[in-house]
């Protein structure tokens, strides 16, 4: 098996949360009474095994392709001391808005959350919001209609 999959069942690591994380900084990761926390996704090459390859895939851009596997993780983080609450692991195909749903539960009152533009989907800024955090979010120009 791949180095992305779970030793005890063997089926690729999708998320994960740390039950009950606290702050991790006194000071730095905070403005007011406010925790800053931020949703970032970026790509890990994996080990060049036929299961990586075949569970999390090549990033391509039509000419060339990936020397190695590649995971997408999208985490949420303290900002400050980059102190990683909650993850998702996905495939490198994987959009950044998807991996980001199962984090919103990790959300809650007192957080300032903030978010690329890759993150941003009316959809998901309203279940963030329902958590009871402020958001302060990145979007395209023009910002993409709710409705839709």
């Amino acid at each position: 098996m791949g180095v992305a999959t779970t030793a005890r069942a063997r089926e690729p690591a999708r998320s994960w949360t740390a039950p009950g994380a606290r702050p991790a900084a006194d000071t730095a990761a905070w403005l007011r009474s406010r925790r800053l926390m931020a949703i970032d996704g970026f790509f890990l090459d994996l080990a060049d095994t036929p299961d990586n390859a075949a569970r999390f895939g090549r990033f391509t851009n039509g000419h060339k392709t990936s020397a190695f596997p590649q995971a997408h993780v999208v985490a949420l983080a303290e900002c400050g001391t980059h102190a990683v609450v909650a993850a998702a692991i996905g495939a490198c195909s994987d959009s950044e808005r998807a991996l980001a749903r199962p984090l919103v539960d990790a959300c809650g009152p007192g957080m300032l959350l903030t978010a690329d533009r890759y993150s941003y989907s009316f959809d998901l800024w309203a279940q963030v919001l329902n958590t009871g955090a402020d958001l302060l979010w990145r979007v395209t120009a023009p910002a993409p209609d709710p409705k839709n």
